[in-house]
């Protein structure tokens, strides 16, 4: 839900329930990927966290999910899309001045200029990890 008087953008993200866009996970260390966790029979500790699968977009004959379903535009293929989720809540943010035009072109441009080996975390198999 989008608070246009009080700027506020509020979520519900259940932690409890079994949804397809939200699971609870643990892991023993930050780096790692994590594993379900049952939240109904495992309390919440400190290796836990929340993987929430965010969309962008929605195709046109869905906008009526979207606060914004007179903002349309064609995506790259080809195809009429509405702002949803991360989209809706950058217009809000911008549209709010909590960030900036310019903010989010540094943004864009930053993450466009990530090569695939940014993201690569090595194994403590492979020959160039160090304990050092």
């Amino acid at each position: 839900m989008f608070d246009n008087e009080n700027k506020r953008i509020l979520v519900d993200i259940p932690l409890t329930t079994h949804t397809r866009k939200v699971r609870i996970k643990s892991r023993s260390m930050f780096h790692e990927y994590g594993l379900n966790h049952s939240t109904r029979s495992v309390p919440f500790g400190l290796n836990n966290y929340v993987e929430w699968q965010i969309g962008y977009s929605l195709i046109d004959k869905e906008k009526d999910k979207s606060s914004l379903p007179h903002i349309s535009f064609n995506a790259y293929d080809n195809k009429q899309k509405v702002l949803y989720e991360l989209s809706e809540y950058l217009y809000y943010l911008s549209s709010w001045n909590m960030i900036t035009s310019s903010e989010l072109k540094k943004t864009f441009e930053f993450l466009s200029n990530l090569d695939e080996g940014d993201f690569e975390v090595p194994s403590i198999f492979s020959p160039e990890f160090s304990y050092s």
